[in-house]
């Protein structure tokens, strides 16, 4: 679990961000805007792709839903799992999309 904040104020993507949009017409401000709009479309673009999910909306907490971590063990658990088990999901599987839990789930049979 992170704050968007942490990763916001980190130094060095900051540096790295600024390098991305930095330009030779940009104004301070306009690189400072530039900058939030380029950590916030990533953090969509992780958020739509089911690397992120939002985990606190108050405080803006967010899980990083590794493959190896958090998606494969809770498929391999819910695997073995007797017909008609009915736990609800975690909040996470809501998060990341069927393609991929499928591509996953195939990925782990083949295992």
């Amino acid at each position: 679990l992170f704050r968007y904040e942490t990763v916001n104020k980190n130094e060095e993507l900051s540096k790295i961000a600024l390098d991305l949009v930095v330009s030779q017409n940009s104004t301070p401000d306009l690189v400072k805007t530039n900058v939030q709009r380029l950590f916030r479309r990533t953090f969509a673009a992780l958020a739509s792709n089911g690397l992120l999910c939002l985990f606190n909306q108050e405080e803006d907490i967010y899980l990083l839903l590794s493959r190896t971590r958090v998606v494969e063990p809770y498929l391999r658990w819910r695997r073995k799992q007797p017909d008609g088990y009915s736990l609800p999901h975690p909040f996470f599987i809501n998060c990341i999309p069927r393609k991929r839990l499928v591509t996953i789930s195939k990925h782990l049979e083949e295992k």
